[in-house]
């Protein structure tokens, strides 16, 4: 008994959702949230728009000034959003929220207020509408949901005749209940379609071998960056394995997967908060890093990538233990190598060099 009355407190409280899950989902999620709140809030402020000037051009102002009350409201809203694209997921929720409020409101006064003589059906939409547009914890929606069930059924019992008041109560309670077990599958479907496709993406953008990004998904995040951060200074590290022919051939392909798994271990370590890796072919990674402050801490970081790959221990399927070593090449961005093609030719000289001074270490390119 006590676990049926908590796996029903997590459905109706979390929709039964990993946290993991919804949070790595969550940012396509706001994506999404945030063109719903912008079409809505631009076809309402549309609608009061229209409404507030025909009750204007009739002469009939005073029954039409709550319109204009709403697009005060609503109006705002698409205007934020178009100005500022960018939103944190806090943002996005005080937005949606606002919004849908003052919909909820405008909703329910035109459904009760103007339509005293029968029973008011505009709440059940809305409830239904908001679980759809908007992913966030049902019991956040039931508590809105709540309120506003009991706005409409006190606006009821004001301008309405008891029976249509009484009517309209039990209306809106049923719906609200129902919401309440519907929100949660509706909710937990959406996040799960979202989840799917962000495994699908990951499937085709992570190298199958190391699981950091394989050599186009790493083009287009470094350009894509590029693209947004017109001067911030970057470098790129060019790293590859010192004679990895040598590792297969003397231990065997398997043995030289390890080697590479561990060097993309070495580099995602390095790179997570400063940048992105990936797997540029064969035996060569590249590292990419924002917001550069000097040389010296490129020459720092580079380091540290050595230093990690060389803490690991290395063993044959025979059990004998061997010492590989890699080469980094490290160009930094000018008003020349702007993109990742640029950027990796120039981090390719760089590697060449390391390769000619000895293997074993790093070279930066300043030229």
């Amino acid at each position: 008994m006590k676990s049926i009355i908590k796996r029903l407190f997590n459905f109706l409280l979390f929709a039964d959702l990993d946290k993991d899950i919804y949070k790595e989902t969550m940012p396509d999620i706001q994506k999404a949230n945030l063109g719903a709140i912008n079409a809505v809030s631009l076809i309402s402020s549309i609608i009061f728009a229209c409404v507030f000037l025909l009750f204007w051009y009739r002469g009939e102002l005073a029954q039409g000034y709550v319109y204009g009350i709403f697009l005060c409201f609503v109006l705002p809203v698409y205007v934020y959003i178009k100005l500022k694209a960018e939103k944190n997921s806090g943002i996005i929720a005080v937005i949606g929220v606002y919004l849908m409020s003052v919909l909820y409101i405008c909703g329910i006064m035109i459904g009760v207020v103007y339509n005293t003589g029968n029973c008011s059906v505009t709440f059940v939409a809305i409830v239904l509408a908001f679980s759809i547009l908007f992913v966030e914890r049902p019991w956040r929606i039931q508590i809105i949901g709540a309120f506003f069930t009991f706005w409409m059924c006190a606006l009821s019992a004001r301008y309405k005749s008891p029976d249509l008041a009484l009517l309209d109560t039990l209306n809106s309670t049923s719906f609200f209940l129902a919401s309440c077990y519907i929100c949660p599958y509706i909710i937990k479907g959406r996040v799960g379609g979202f989840y799917i496709r962000l495994q699908l993406e990951k499937e085709r953008d992570l190298d199958g071998l190391t699981q950091i990004y394989q050599r186009g998904a790493m083009t287009a995040r470094v350009d894509s960056y590029f693209a947004e951060h017109k001067n911030d200074r970057c470098a790129m590290m060019l790293v590859d394995v010192d004679c990895f022919k040598n590792i297969n051939d003397s231990y065997g392909h398997p043995t030289g997967d390890k080697v590479l798994k561990k060097l993309a271990r070495s580099m995602f370590l390095s790179a997570t908060g400063r940048g992105f890796c990936g797997r540029y072919g064969g035996d060569e990674f590249c590292v990419f890093y924002y917001g550069v402050q000097s040389d010296d801490e490129l020459k720092s970081y580079a380091g540290e990538i050595i230093s990690n790959f060389k803490s690991n221990s290395f063993y044959s399927e025979s059990g004998e233990e061997f010492y590989p070593t890699v080469s980094i090449g490290i160009a930094v961005t000018d008003s020349q190598s702007r993109s990742f093609k640029e950027l990796i030719k120039k981090s390719d000289k760089a590697l060449y060099r390391a390769k000619e001074n000895g293997k074993d270490g790093f070279n930066l390119e300043t030229d």
